[in-house]
């Protein structure tokens, strides 16, 4: 018989011997008589130790309320991503310079106007190159837009001169014949000139 001391037992009651053995302990029956100690196969896993699958994006979503704001700082009044930097800038500095005074607070804040002076400047050019990757996301969106209203314009000629020829369209077709001087103002809208 094993000691279960020196053992691990699993959730079905499994045990694992200090020498790596996986057996089911013995056992007293209900009518007195007691069932033998049993060798479980290496590999085997019962169903009661299959570790259920936990997915992180269910489990995400049934706890959406009790998380709070996402983003949203602990501390109050600390709105500004830069605040805390400067904060931890005030507290070394302040521990260097000691009992300052108000002369180490005025020290204080001249450096970290400077500080704050360059950290503008040094935003700037970020901002500017934030702004050339904008402007060029809206040119290719206005390229992008004129091409699709170019296309549309061809469509609506071609449908106007076969209506000139005669043949009979689909109210579909006589709807967007009628819509090109519409399609030729939007393309003029947006800085395209119509050569048609």
């Amino acid at each position: 018989m094993s000691n279960p001391k020196d053992s691990k037992t699993t959730t079905s009651g499994i045990q694992t011997l200090e020498s790596g053995t996986r057996v089911i302990p013995s056992s007293t029956r209900a009518d007195g008589s007691t069932r033998p100690e049993r060798r479980v196969k290496p590999g085997f896993t019962p169903a009661e130790d299959v570790v259920k699958y936990q997915n992180r994006t269910a489990e995400a979503w049934r706890n959406r309320g009790s998380g709070g704001v996402p983003g949203a700082t602990d501390v109050v009044g600390e709105g500004k991503a830069g605040a805390g930097k400067k904060k931890r800038r005030r507290g070394k500095k302040g521990g260097a310079a000691g009992a300052g005074g108000a002369e180490g607070k005025d020290e204080e804040g001249e450096e970290e106007g400077e500080e704050g002076a360059a950290e503008e400047a040094a935003a700037e050019p970020v901002e500017k190159e934030e702004r050339v990757a904008d402007t060029a996301a809206v040119s290719a969106d206005v390229e992008k837009k004129a091409k699709g209203l170019q296309k549309k314009i061809r469509q609506a000629q071609e449908l106007k001169s076969r209506k000139e020829r005669g043949e009979t369209l689909l109210p579909e077709q006589l709807d967007k014949a009628l819509r090109l001087g519409e399609l030729i103002r939007d393309l003029e809208k947006l800085g395209v000139k119509y050569e048609g």
